[in-house]
């Protein structure tokens, strides 16, 4: 005789079995059990998951909008015993998720046609920011950079340091918000635009007027170049700025501007505090970004709507002063606007795309054409949107690297499943660290190796030297940056660029094909060139992020 006993206890079963059960009348005995809407659904609290999952800090108050199927995920990645369900008790709590007051519906719906919605907390982001800019962006009371004479004179300077003119966008837009006297300016401008050079002209401007600027961006690496290209020495991220305002740390006064790069990054609970935070000290906000670009990783996509809903007010520079070829500059241009299918039709026809029947040999290709431009000096980088196919392509270069007699010297292995480094080794950093001196996607070669030590001497991309102690070369810390995801390329300016086709979605599209002054050259598998538009022309006008 025997008998079985099935316990759902935080959705793992026991199973307990005494001699005497076949084994028919044990499988029917669990599938009994796991149909017992009791025993399957003890453990689960549906209101209480729909409290996880669309409370300020939950899976789907990261999401500009959700559909059916984005709860299913969410309830699965917070509640991995949700696995092995039945599809009825996935259905309630993914019902009762939708029922919940803090689940609004939208009228509009996603382009697999499912009902969308969006979190309480999303919508009253937006209506923050929404608010956040109304008053400042129509106010003119704020103090200016007053003298054009000012202005004009670090107009021409700067160009003379560029060694040409402004573009009249750039000279517009530097006119524009030195002199508006607004509370919050919008600067929107196409890739290789030189939004960078708007707001290196701007800040001399309003310095010689005796005003305090503070730089910002959401990435490390976007604050670092404000530092080091537009030269505001005080830049930082959004969350070391907010943390500092919190904390009383600094404080913003009516002679403060508050230059904010890669606007579109931002979460807009974030940009709803920075402009707070600059409303009350009576600072001035200027926001800069180009939408189409790379969008925030939480819930985003602020800079779009305040673009069209004040586009009168928006210094909009449109003129592509990076790429060097006309038809590139032409087809990126496409790219941003949607017309895809004539952009695929110029890279195709104008001899940007490599063509390889197999996934391996168009990595072999791709670094191929890496090696050729890095071994005769140019600033070259590869790029792709899946982290396997960069460390592919990575092991690839150094191996060629290393072949070319570029590598020398003793080898250090990185603690913890790190890489291993040689002099001459390419990387890029994964995290901040260094003591601060160091910030995520900065890119660096290797001159010193001290195996014993456990440190790296390495000359970063803007020059200087740094150190790197064992606790900074870890695997979640440091890589070889011979190839880098597209999303650490945003804000990067290089000579060449060769570019991996593995997806991604349209925003990535032109990010990857617009940081290069000369050539983009893209990498994908296909029998002809017929068969490579065919696949392009569909894949690259889909969208990834939400909006």
């Amino acid at each position: 005789m025997g008998a079985v006993t099935v316990a759902a206890c935080g959705g793992v079963a026991e199973l307990v079995m005494l001699v005497g059960w076949s084994v028919d009348a044990l499988a029917a005995a669990v599938d009994a059990a796991a149909t017992d809407p009791e025993l399957v659904a003890k453990g689960f609290d549906a209101v209480a998951v729909a409290a996880e999952l669309l409370g300020p800090e939950g899976r789907l108050a990261e999401r500009k909008v959700f559909t059916r199927l984005d709860v299913m995920v969410a309830v699965a990645a917070t509640h991995p015993e949700a696995y092995g369900l039945p599809r009825s008790e996935l259905d309630r709590i993914v019902d009762r998720v939708l029922a919940d007051p803090d689940a609004i519906p939208l009228l509009g719906k996603t382009t697999s046609g499912e009902r969308a919605h969006a979190t309480a907390t999303t919508i009253a982001d937006e209506q923050a920011v929404v608010a956040a800019v109304e008053a400042p962006v129509q106010r003119t009371t704020a103090v200016k950079a007053a003298h054009p004479f000012t202005v004009g004179a670090a107009i021409i300077e700067n160009g003379r340091e560029l060694g040409r003119p402004l573009t009249a966008g750039q000279v517009a837009a530097v006119q524009g918000i030195c002199t508006s006297g607004r509370g919050v300016d919008l600067i929107e401008g196409v890739a290789g635009a030189g939004k960078t050079t708007v707001m290196a002209v701007a800040r001399a401007a309003f310095e010689v007027e005796g005003f305090t600027v503070i730089g910002t961006a959401t990435s490390g690496q976007a604050a670092r170049t404000l530092g080091r290209e537009a030269g505001i020495a005080a830049s930082r991220t959004v969350a070391s700025l907010r943390w500092r305002l919190d904390h009383q740390r600094l404080r913003l006064d009516e002679r403060t501007v508050v230059i904010h790069d890669q606007a579109g990054m931002t979460d807009d609970a974030d940009v709803a505090a920075l402009l707070e935070a600059a409303a009350v000290a009576g600072a001035r906000v200027v926001m800069v970004g180009d939408d189409p670009q790379l969008g925030a990783i939480g819930s985003g996509g602020f800079l779009g709507a305040v673009v069209e809903r004040h586009g009168g007010t928006v210094y909009r520079l449109t003129e592509n002063v990076r790429q060097r070829d006309p038809g590139e500059r032409d087809a990126l241009d496409q790219l941003r606007c949607g017309d895809i299918a004539a952009a695929v039709d110029w890279y195709l026809a104008n001899g940007r795309v490599v063509i390889e029947a197999r996934h391996d040999d168009r990595l072999d290709r791709m670094v191929d054409g890496w090696a050729a431009d890095a071994l005769a000096g140019q600033d070259v980088a590869m790029f792709a949107y899946r982290r396997r196919n960069v460390a592919d392509l990575n092991v690839r270069a150094r191996r060629r690297w290393d072949a070319a007699g570029r590598l020398s010297g003793p080898e250090l292995v990185a603690p913890g499943g790190g890489a291993a480094y040689r002099t001459g080794d390419r990387i890029v950093t994964l995290a901040s660290g260094a003591g601060g001196e160091v910030v995520t996607s900065e890119r660096g070669t290797v001159e010193a190796v001290d195996p014993a030590a456990g440190t790296l001497r390495v000359r970063m991309e803007d020059d200087r030297v740094q150190d790197f102690t064992a606790d900074d070369t870890g695997a979640d810390r440091l890589a070889h940056g011979y190839a880098v995801t597209v999303h650490r390329s945003q804000g990067a300016t290089v000579d060449v660029a060769h570019a991996l086709e593995d997806g991604g979605g349209r925003e990535l599209v032109y990010v990857r094909m617009s940081r290069a002054r000369q050539t983009t050259t893209l990498y994908l598998v296909a029998d002809n060139v017929d068969q490579a538009g065919e696949d392009l022309r569909p894949e690259w006008p889909r969208q990834e992020r939400w909006l």
